[in-house]
């Protein structure tokens, strides 16, 4: 950001800059996973559940005293339609020269690091 030209840089001033990959969802990443790694819907265990259900339990667990309902929250934080997709459309990825990604390559170089580890 530094390198940025003063009237550009000027821009950013004293907000949060935000920046970004790839904007996806979780249907996106497993596709791009089944696509790298030549698997179908059939070989995978997929469990749905809505997110403001998540986001009641997350409630219900803190107010029992299990600290694990932060996950909940935090995933209803990131998951909910307008809260956790609000910056897509605000990056600053142009601005600063930035390249998209391509979820497939990313995800492909991820699932080749990973083949020894598993064996």
């Amino acid at each position: 950001m530094l390198l940025l030209p003063e009237a550009k840089l000027a821009t950013h001033a004293n907000k949060l800059v935000h920046i970004s990959s790839f904007s996806i969802t979780q249907r996106d990443l497993l596709d791009s996973i089944q696509h790298v790694t030549g698997t179908k819907d059939a070989d995978w265990t997929i469990e749905t559940k809505d997110v403001q259900e998540r986001v009641a339990d997350g409630k219900k667990k803190l107010g029992e005293g299990d600290f694990t309902g932060m996950v909940d929250l935090l995933y209803g934080s990131v998951m909910t339609k307008g809260v956790g997709d609000q910056y897509r459309e605000s990056t600053a990825n142009k601005d600063l020269g930035l390249p998209t990604e391509n979820l497939d390559d990313v995800v492909k170089d991820v699932v080749e690091s990973l083949k020894g580890k598993a064996e």
